[in-house]
């Protein structure tokens, strides 16, 4: 079963209806009328269609040069090899840390003792030297894939007709 949402913009509004069989009946009876009724529902559904068009085109759009500028960057910034490089080296140093500081933990947990202030203080900077050199490698390209999945979302959305949302502004690698 159809059915429709409607909003009314003023206090006062009048609702008419007419039944299917109803429509149908006058259509066929009344050339004219269903002549115009035709054309109108053709032109309203190919307005739709060509603003939802534009709506994909645009966002797509923005996706595929989201993704250029950042093969761009990371090209530029000392080619794609070089910075896949970088990636691993990170990758690798942030495993290696992280398999110490549990190592350390489990030798802690050992001994069957109290853990000291001093020893948890000592973890817990490792681990914040860990995410303050290490993770920004990342983080750099973490923003532009996320910019790059905000616009494929909406793609998605203006397939499932449904709003847009706001994109977080657009940035380059060389603004960290």
């Amino acid at each position: 079963m159809a059915s429709a949402t409607v909003t009314v913009s003023s206090d006062s509004a009048d609702l008419l209806f007419c039944p299917r069989d109803a429509l149908t009946l006058a259509l066929q009876v009344d050339a004219k009328l269903a002549a115009g009724f035709y054309r109108g529902s053709t032109i309203l559904v190919a307005d739709r269609l060509k603003n939802t068009n534009q709506k994909i085109s645009g966002e797509i759009s923005k996706s595929i040069q989201m993704a250029r500028d950042l093969i761009e960057d990371i090209s530029s910034a000392g080619e794609l090899g070089s910075a896949q490089a970088q990636f691993e080296n990170a990758g690798s140093a942030i495993v290696t840390s992280m398999t110490n500081i549990v190592k350390r933990l489990l030798v802690l947990k050992g001994k069957n003792r109290d853990v000291t202030h001093k020893e948890i203080t000592q973890i817990a900077d490792q681990a914040k030297e860990i995410y303050y050199s290490d993770f920004a490698v990342f983080e750099k390209v973490n923003k532009q894939l996320k910019t790059l999945g905000q616009h494929l979302d909406n793609v998605n959305r203006v397939l499932s007709n449904q709003d847009l949302v706001e994109v977080d502004e657009d940035m380059s690698l060389d603004d960290f």
